[in-house]
């Protein structure tokens, strides 16, 4: 298939693609309108000033914010080692030279991620926020263009459209943008094929916009049944002009370059939806009307309206401090006030209260009385240390659950995907050959996970307690108590890999062979002091 045939297709397979999303594209605008005010651009365009003009009341948008950025605390703590990669064996991750391979990934991942220049952290907040208001967010992930480190992205949903494979994972994304004449013939230096009408605007009108698309897709996807025998690549990136059905740059790469992650899928659909938005959203819309009739009466009451008797108000009514309203002399109070206001029935603290309920309504919605460690007054017993904590995790695993492979692994995996293929984690050589071949996942330190090894290691404190307790009564039951896995396993989930020595380490055999003869000495020093014990008593019952 010639190059502009597949520019046409894939122009037409992104224009039905952005079409069957319309409709979600409508109800994510009223959702950012009421909750997210400064992305309420899907279905309009809004200058600057355009913003949160249809508000009277921001607490659905702090109360998004607040959960936005609680999730992007959570999910990835500041000064902490937040991912560590693994095998899926903790048998193999018990091995020293495994875990420390792995230990020397993460650093390296570390230093990609939170480079100056990786707009990591930036990318990550406004995805934080788009995840959660609209239960999609779709970040870049990418080497910069002088492949000195990672460069991330994320994109307004307006823009991006995608589609699934048989197993419902995305794999081909769609993204509008537009781009200056200028910047786009600049391109040329990168190596991009720019039309001759584009280039010949380039004095005339460099700042007018070209819309632009990209597609990055499965190659077997692009080039149907013409694909290179010689490509050994799995994807394919390709920008196209859409106003002249020209292809301007195509790549094969190993990655899908695009992370997509979505909340609550939506059945039968690539898309998916904020639980929280959608339950918050119609309590939203009702407390813009009532905190604008809870306003109206407080202006009725502070500033009520008058009615005056026109025979008897001689100049216009004057409701200034110090101010003087001219009536006739003549007129007999005993028939009425000349001016009263008019009691038009409304109770501001009823509208007030209602407030309240509404608030506390959609702070619900948005899990706020979810998300806080639980603090007990005094002092605590470690058991009702651990009961608090499990109550933590029952309440916000499955809220941050979901978002951990969503949110962070997939960002993660496309790092690692791109950090490999340029040669960024190390050499080839320098990898265990143990793990070659095996799959690889990660774990995630965070508030959660806390929960979890503190949990961890009271069961193994009150495993320990039982069972010197229930060895008192039966010493054979000491034997059933597997310390040293105990013990290794709880290290594992608590303590870094350096903290720890293989049980073959020479150093380890040295140990115990110490403690050993410390222990067989100790036992000889009790078993000689008993014996003189024993002789000082004979000697004792002899003199008497």
């Amino acid at each position: 298939m010639a190059l502009p045939e597949r520019a046409t297709r894939l122009c037409a397979m992104a224009a039905s693609a952005f079409a069957a999303k319309q409709a979600l594209n409508s109800f994510w605008q009223e959702v950012a309108e009421l909750h997210f005010p400064e992305h309420a651009d899907f279905t309009t365009r809004k200058n600057d000033d355009g913003f949160a003009s249809n508000l009277y009341d921001s607490t659905p948008a702090l109360y998004r914010r607040d959960f936005g950025n609680y999730l992007g605390s959570v999910l990835r703590p500041k000064g902490r080692e937040w991912f560590k990669g693994r095998d899926r064996d903790d048998e193999v991750n018990r091995q020293q030279a495994i875990r420390a391979h792995y230990e020397r990934t993460d650093k390296r991942m570390r230093a990609l991620l939170y480079d100056n220049k990786s707009q990591f952290i930036s990318a990550q907040a406004l995805a934080d926020h788009q995840y959660v208001t609209f239960g999609n967010c779709v970040t870049s992930a990418e080497p910069r263009s002088d492949r000195s480190g990672m460069l991330y992205r994320t994109w307004h949903l307006r823009d991006c459209a995608w589609a699934e494979d048989v197993d419902g994972e995305v794999d081909t994304v769609y993204r509008r943008f537009k781009m200056k004449v200028a910047h786009l013939c600049a391109k040329k230096q990168a190596g991009w094929t720019i039309p001759k009408n584009i280039t010949d605007r380039l004095k005339k009108s460099p700042d007018d916009k070209v819309q632009c698309l990209h597609v990055s897709m499965p190659i077997d996807a692009y080039y149907v049944a013409d694909k290179p025998k010689s490509s050994a690549k799995d994807w394919v990136s390709v920008y196209i002009c859409e106003d002249t059905k020209d292809i301007l740059f195509e790549e094969e790469l190993n990655e899908l370059r695009y992370a997509v992650s979505r909340w609550f899928r939506l059945s039968g659909s690539p898309y998916a939806i904020s639980p929280c938005a959608v339950i918050s959203t119609p309590d939203a819309r009702t407390m813009q009307s009532m905190t604008w009739s809870i306003m109206q009466a407080g202006e009725n009451a502070v500033e009520p309206p008058l009615v005056g008797q026109s025979e008897v108000v001689l100049g216009p009514v004057n409701l200034f401090p110090g101010g003087i309203t001219w009536v006739d002399k003549n007129y007999d109070e005993r028939n009425g006030d000349a001016i009263r206001p008019v009691n038009l029935g409304k109770v501001p603290e009823l509208g007030v209260s209602l407030h309240g309920a509404m608030r506390q309504q959609l702070g619900d919605a948005w899990y706020l009385n979810k998300l806080f460690l639980p603090v007990g007054g005094g002092e605590m017993t470690a058991q009702e240390v651990e009961r608090r904590w499990q109550e933590f995790q029952r309440a916000t695993q499955p809220i941050i659950e979901p978002a951990e492979p969503e949110r962070n692994g997939r960002v993660l995996d496309l790092t690692y995907e791109v950090a490999v293929n340029m040669g960024w984690l190390g050499r080839e050589e320098d990898r265990p050959a143990e793990i070659d071949g095996r799959e690889f996942d990660w774990t995630y330190d965070n508030p959660i996970e806390d929960a979890r090894r503190d949990g961890l290691a009271l069961i193994f404190g009150r495993a320990m307690e039982l069972t010197q307790a229930a060895s008192g009564a039966d010493p054979k039951i000491a034997a059933r108590f597997n310390v040293t896995k105990a013990y290794g396993d709880t290290m594992i989930a608590i303590a870094p890999a350096q903290w720890m020595r293989e049980e073959d380490d020479p150093e380890v055999e040295a140990a115990q062979a110490e403690i050993a003869e410390a222990a067989q000495s100790q036992g000889a020093i009790a078993e000689a002091g008993q014996m003189a014990d024993v002789a000082a008593q004979a000697a004792r019952a002899g003199i008497r």
